[in-house]
């Protein structure tokens, strides 16, 4: 069997056929290789209450340790229970998902074993639920307290708020005011504070998961066309680490849409690197995606 630590495929905003006419929207999708196939979806509260109304996955049958609320994402584990037997290659069965018509994109292909609040950025320091799934469930990174931490103080005036977002803008200086300034506008409008680094030339924030921090920057490309959004893992990977590790990262980075991991071939940093452009594509979203990918590997590239 599979690494079940590490999903085989991540999708992100994936839409789920239902019963009926229309389509389950879901944030993210996560795979993991075993038998039978689990996964993860990532809904939002209005998506989650309208698949337990509707009956989807068997969710209203589940016993919750807490009830999800309204302010904030779902995350939902399900397993396969469709008639339709599935590759066992992982390549095969990451081309069997992105088939929209296909099984495995069908709501009653799953049944949920568990649900719980999904983790909330930047002061969303709540626990999650207990999973419900029994023994068999995988043994994935649980993202408990995963959070963007914030370096100045939230609780200012708003004559306060509009000069640091002025002096915020100074310190940028050469960076592209086209494309900072919807960065500067998501971080302020979500409450996640920065600091500027590098004599202007990065923003810099600070994640947590469970209780261990890393660095997340976010810079201008180099070719100036959008930003690239970087976690970087706080403790290099040693010569023999480094090996261990590399195919498992690579295998990883051919699940995700967008970025991937990179390993320092010298000092051994491990970095994750989302690009996107402010302009046309949601900061938040890769934001979420980038932080939660590194979460999802954070203690396995903290093992010695």
């Amino acid at each position: 069997m599979a690494d079940i630590d590490r999903p085989i495929h991540v999708d992100r905003r994936v839409s789920l056929r239902t019963p009926r006419s229309d389509r389950l929207q879901s944030r993210t999708v996560w795979l993991w290789d075993t038998r039978p196939l689990q996964a993860r979806w990532q809904l939002s509260y209005h998506e989650f209450e309208r698949a337990r109304e509707d009956g989807l996955f068997g969710i209203h049958a589940l016993e919750l340790d807490d009830i999800p609320v309204p302010d904030g994402d779902v995350l939902v584990d399900v397993r396969y229970v469709g008639d339709e037997e599935l590759p066992r290659n992982n390549k095969a069965i990451r081309t069997h998902f992105t088939d929209p018509d296909g099984v495995l994109r069908a709501t009653e292909s799953w049944e949920a074993t568990g649900v719980r609040q999904a983790p909330r950025p930047p002061d969303g320091r709540r626990g999650t639920s207990r999973d419900t799934s029994g023994d068999n469930e995988p043994q994935r990174v649980q993202m408990r307290e995963l959070s963007i931490e914030s370096v100045r103080s939230p609780a200012l005036s708003p004559q306060e708020r509009e000069a640091a977002d002025t002096k915020a803008y100074s310190a940028i200086g050469d960076i592209t005011e086209e494309l900072i300034e919807p960065v500067v506008d998501h971080l302020e409008t979500e409450n996640r504070p920065f600091e500027v680094v590098d004599d202007g030339a990065a923003i810099s924030l600070t994640a947590t998961i469970d209780g261990h921090e890393w660095e997340v920057r976010i810079e201008i490309a180099e070719d100036a066309d959008g930003c690239v959004i970087t976690s970087i893992h706080p403790e290099p990977l040693s010569g023999t680490r480094r090996e261990e590790v590399a195919d498992q990262l690579q295998e990883y980075n051919e699940t995700v849409n967008r970025g991937g991991f990179e390993i320092d071939s010298e000092g051994g940093t491990v970095r994750f690197r989302t690009p996107v452009h402010p302009i046309t594509e949601s900061v938040g979203d890769a934001l979420s995606e980038n932080v939660t990918a590194m979460a999802e590997w954070y203690h396995l590239l903290s093992r010695k």
